[in-house]
């Protein structure tokens, strides 16, 4: 995410997303070993992006690289729903809660805002007019325009609320909406009850 602007070449990008993908997914399997039908679908989902990643970085017209870049995207959103999901499930499941456990609530909660960037993407892709940014961004769905969406993620399940990066449509404006309740909802409820556990477990120091 830091380093991503910086790098003027689309495949290094795409490098960095494809493993993080595959380490998350990899990460999620082996966390859920029994569903064995999830596994395979997220494996064929992961092929598809990795694929489609490929495409966008050929030079050909740009009706295909759209196309492909939305394939990208639409095969890239299950997978890092499953990962949130299937993390929260893996702490939940557990008897206590470790330090760990409180490390993959916030893993799952960075995974969520990806998603919700990706959702912005598509929006964007359909509707060019949905947001409004400080500066004109050339069009096409460059890495410029994907780490803007990444960014005003964040913004929004942080409730930060900068204004720079603004939503004009009624579509991205609930999704905003829902994504900062969700934020809020998570930090509230799912983090709060998952530290309160692991106070509750840590053992009491002995009196002096």
């Amino acid at each position: 995410m830091l380093l991503a602007p910086w790098f003027a070449d689309r495949w290094v990008v795409q490098a960095f997303t494809q493993i993080f993908l595959l380490n998350s997914l990899l990460v999620t399997i082996w966390a859920s070993p029994h569903q064995r039908r999830n596994r395979q679908v997220l494996l064929i989902l992961w092929g598809m992006s990795f694929a489609a990643s490929l495409i966008v970085l050929l030079p050909l017209a740009p009706h295909y690289r759209d196309l492909a870049l939305k394939v990208e995207i639409v095969s890239r959103v299950p997978i890092l729903t499953a990962c949130a999901v299937g993390i929260l499930v893996f702490v939940f499941r557990r008897g206590t809660v470790t330090l760990d456990g409180i490390f993959a609530a916030l893993a799952a909660y960075l995974l969520i805002a990806l998603v919700f960037a990706q959702f912005y993407v598509l929006v964007l892709m359909w509707a060019p007019e949905s947001f409004r940014f400080p500066t004109p961004i050339e069009e096409g769905m460059g890495p410029a325009l994907e780490s803007a969406m990444v960014y005003f993620s964040f913004v929004t399940i942080a409730t930060l609320g900068y204004g720079d990066i603004l939503p004009q449509t009624e579509t991205a404006r609930m999704l905003a909406v829902i994504e900062a309740v969700v934020g809020q909802f998570y930090v509230a409820v799912i983090v709060a009850l998952l530290v309160g556990k692991f106070i509750s477990n840590a053992p009491a120091s002995p009196p002096e």
